[in-house]
């Protein structure tokens, strides 16, 4: 996965190749805690190949919490191949944080035709698309949004990509403490629903929820170290049924590819167990039809 792969966070790439096909994912995480320590250790004995973060990678305006401290705190994994990154809200706390932290530490990752602001990779027969939610990714004909459409595009015409997993900081389904915004899930649910987009990864709320709507397993996986929240701040009693498994516990996410599907396994850190196991094996990716 090293093609336009070219930031100093993602130097690891190359020796990535002799992994398995693994990739990790968590998000809103807090380096100066114990907890995100131990999630991090725990999610490097998998040996993932590639390591996703939903947003919110440490909190400016807490003194114990610093970009440094993240670095150090996340190297574990960064020592076993590349880190690709989603802006979560908090990498915008003021400061010119985001030019000059988040700029200088992520610039250039993800393949040739990505941003600093989302990024995509192709990383065994599936394509990652890391989207921003904290800028025009929820706007009608956004430069984002046409980017989206444009990078399914490819994997629906492509024989070589099998699907694409998107993954953004505020979530579309949620019963937790900040709510969902729903002009945005009614504009992007149909979507990625049409392109046959298997998962959705979202962190924000800091707890794991599991939602399954029209085919879209819609995962929250905010559990990566910082304080938690309830699972039950805003119940739509519409979705119920869609939840199918919720928790507030720290947790990681972690997809192994295998020749026919790929394996979804979320492991809760603070009970040391699997909290819940799935299998995306969709179908083949019909035309859109909008």
């Amino acid at each position: 996965i090293t093609r336009g792969c070219n930031s100093p966070c993602a130097k690891a790439c190359a020796a990535s190749r002799m992994h398995p096909a693994t990739a990790s994912m968590s998000s809103d995480s807090c380096s100066s805690v114990a907890v995100n320590a131990a999630a991090v250790r725990a999610l490097a004995a998998h040996n993932p190949t590639v390591s996703l973060h939903g947003g919110d990678l440490q909190y400016m305006t807490n003194p114990f919490d610093t970009w440094s401290g993240f670095f150090h705190a996340i190297s574990p994994l960064t020592r076993l191949g590349a880190l690709h990154t989603c802006v979560g809200n908090h990498e915008l706390e003021g400061l010119d944080e985001y030019e000059l932290q988040y700029r200088r530490s992520f610039e250039g990752h993800g393949f040739t035709g990505s941003t600093l602001d989302y990024s995509y990779m192709d990383f065994a027969g599936v394509r990652l698309l890391l989207m921003n939610s904290e800028s025009d990714l929820f706007e009608a004909g956004s430069a984002q949004l046409q980017w989206l459409v444009r990078m399914l595009e490819e994997v629906r015409a492509s024989s070589t990509l099998r699907f694409a997993i998107v993954a953004f900081h505020r979530p579309f389904f949620t019963f937790s403490k900040a709510k969902p915004r729903f002009a945005a899930r009614d504009l992007l649910h149909p979507i990625l629903r049409d392109y046959g987009v298997p998962l959705v990864l979202t962190g924000h709320n800091h707890c794991y929820e599991h939602f399954l709507v029209d085919g879209v397993h819609y995962l929250v996986v905010g559990g990566g170290g910082s304080s938690l929240y309830s699972i039950d701040s805003h119940i739509v009693e519409d979705l119920v049924p869609n939840r199918l498994k919720a928790r507030s516990t720290h947790h990681f996410v972690v997809a192994e590819r295998t020749d026919e599907h790929m394996q979804v396994t979320i492991y809760d850190v603070d009970r040391q167990e699997v909290l819940e196991t799935f299998t995306l094996d969709p179908s083949p990716v019909q035309a859109p039809t909008r």
